[in-house]
């Protein structure tokens, strides 16, 4: 698997108007429910914002990843939500693009942890980085499914 977009679901949320990275996180959890990819929003927001607080999410470049593996999630899901300004994500660093990671509690063959590593490695990368930010909220999920990982071959 040398893309992300091959093994989960991908929903988007683009022009979110957040004030903080708990109004940036929310909008994209309601996206991920009103895409029917939740049991239950209210519980996996509660399982979002418990693993935030256990150590923040802000990779660097502008991105947060935050993530939870829950039993209120139905199917493995990335949310990508792309903010109309920065908000702070932690110590004074701004965060403009999330990628939310929805796993259902133990889920099978690590996806939780295939999904960070694969975002992870991707984000490394300028080239990436620039495509993301200025492809349309329609070609995110291409730009995933175009984008192989070079790092890793499987």
């Amino acid at each position: 698997m040398n893309n992300v977009a091959n093994f989960v679901d991908v929903v988007t949320a683009f022009d979110i108007d957040a004030d903080s990275k708990e109004e940036a996180i929310k909008a994209v959890i309601t996206k991920l429910d009103a895409a029917g990819k939740l049991l239950d929003k209210e519980k996996f927001q509660a399982d979002v914002f418990a693993r935030e607080a256990e150590l923040p999410t802000y990779i660097g470049f502008g991105f947060g990843l935050p993530h939870s593996q829950s039993d209120y999630v139905k199917d493995a899901t990335i949310g990508i939500g792309k903010l109309t300004h920065p908000v702070e994500w932690n110590d004074g660093k701004k965060a403009d693009f999330i990628f939310l990671i929805a796993v259902p509690y133990g889920g099978k063959e690590n996806t939780h942890l295939k999904i960070l590593a694969n975002l992870s490695r991707l984000l490394m990368h300028d080239d990436f980085r620039d495509k993301l930010r200025s492809t349309s909220e329609t070609e995110v999920r291409d730009l995933l499914m175009a984008s192989q990982n070079p790092h890793r071959s499987e």
